[in-house]
């Protein structure tokens, strides 16, 4: 395995969008992060994430097994994996995926020999898009056993992971941290103002993806445009069929779509002009979708799933029906002011959500 990109560009990436910065050496005496895979080019939440500990001392490097391994020694090492379907992502056959994680394993167990730490976030239940799932539920059986840490955003995920011998000792529980002011400034006594003035806009924000349940969120497109509800959806699809398929969907129900990934500028404007998040998972473990929404002080509709209902401390999200149905009626059940109290507990519980290293303390 080989970085997905060098460091160098890493800590360019920092600079120019003004966030983490990377430091370029990774043998430095001190302690050190080496996280895999890196998705800072796509993604804020590990420029996020690591920004504290930067604040703290910490040394934080994007790498791979072989980037840790050449990181010893220092005053403490941790390897940090987040997502694993960078590990099979240039394979073709199972008995080269089965390879790939016999040396990764064997990696990781030279690694801990040295005195190194393995900390796993476990981002989602299964792989969003299988390839090979047996080799993906080996390894992550391997990590439940023997990573010295694991992280879970929510106590509710547990339930959710119980085919994975979790060790409940070193499970940690560190909230997902918000986005407010990441993108652009965000006020929320504007957002109340306005939500008389310009009634319920919804958004999905996103790529089009098959886990995201793309049938149900069909439905709820016809569900709020039924209910004279504007709504615009914004990713990048996935697959041609399904870019084809909201597409036609547009053309059906008179929803706004961007097939194409949005800029940060955009992002911020949609979620300025637009005040109900749409989330319509078939499953999902933790939501960046939802942290933004709240941090942008949004309503939010989402389907029945456990660890979204547990998201939904305040019960002010609009639970839609098991097809994704439902959210037009029950948005017409909202008085003003409830809707703009749910806007306001939900940027609430995005404050209280906040970028920590405590992941990484003793």
């Amino acid at each position: 395995m080989t970085l997905r990109r060098p460091i160098w560009r890493a800590l360019r990436s920092g600079l120019e969008r003004g966030r983490a910065i990377f430091s370029r050496d990774a043998r430095q005496r001190r302690d050190q992060i080496v996280f895999y895979p890196d998705y800072t080019g796509d993604n804020p939440y590990q420029r996020l994430m690591y920004a504290p500990c930067i604040a703290a001392g910490f040394t934080v490097t994007p790498g791979d097994l072989e980037t840790a391994l050449a990181c010893r020694p220092a005053t403490r090492m941790i390897f940090h994996i987040h997502w694993l379907n960078a590990l099979f992502r240039d394979l073709h056959t199972p008995a080269e995926a089965a390879a790939r994680v016999d040396d990764f394993i064997a990696g990781l167990r030279r690694f801990q020999a040295a005195g190194g730490f393995v900390l796993w976030t476990i981002h989602n239940i299964a792989p969003h898009e299988p390839r090979f799932t047996g080799q993906d539920l080996r390894l992550r059986r391997f990590l439940a056993r023997h990573a010295d840490r694991l992280h879970l955003h929510d106590a509710s995920h547990r339930a959710e992971l119980s085919h994975l011998p979790l060790r409940e000792g070193r499970i940690r529980i560190v909230p997902h941290g918000h986005y407010i002011g990441h993108y652009g400034p965000f006020s929320l006594p504007d957002r109340l103002a306005g939500m008389d003035r310009d009634g319920p806009r919804a958004l999905f924000l996103g790529t089009l993806r098959p886990y995201k349940g793309i049938d149900r969120l069909c439905r709820m497109v016809r569900d709020l445009r039924g209910a004279g509800v504007p709504v615009t959806i914004a990713g990048r699809p996935f697959s041609a069929a399904i870019g084809n398929r909201i597409a036609e969907l547009a053309d059906e129900t008179g929803a706004n779509v961007l097939l194409r990934k949005v800029s940060d500028t955009e992002l911020h404007d949609l979620c300025l002009s637009h005040n109900l998040g749409l989330l319509s998972y078939d499953r999902i473990l933790t939501s960046g979708a939802l942290k933004l929404f709240q941090s942008y002080g949004m309503m939010i509709a989402a389907p029945p799933l456990p660890t979204i209902l547990a998201e939904d401390r305040f019960a002010t999200f609009l639970i839609a029906d098991e097809d994704g149905g439902g959210i037009g009626t029950r948005l017409r059940g909202l008085s003003p002011d409830a809707r703009r109290q749910a806007c306001a507990l939900n940027f609430r519980l995005a404050q209280e959500a906040g970028w920590t290293d405590r992941l990484f303390r003793d």
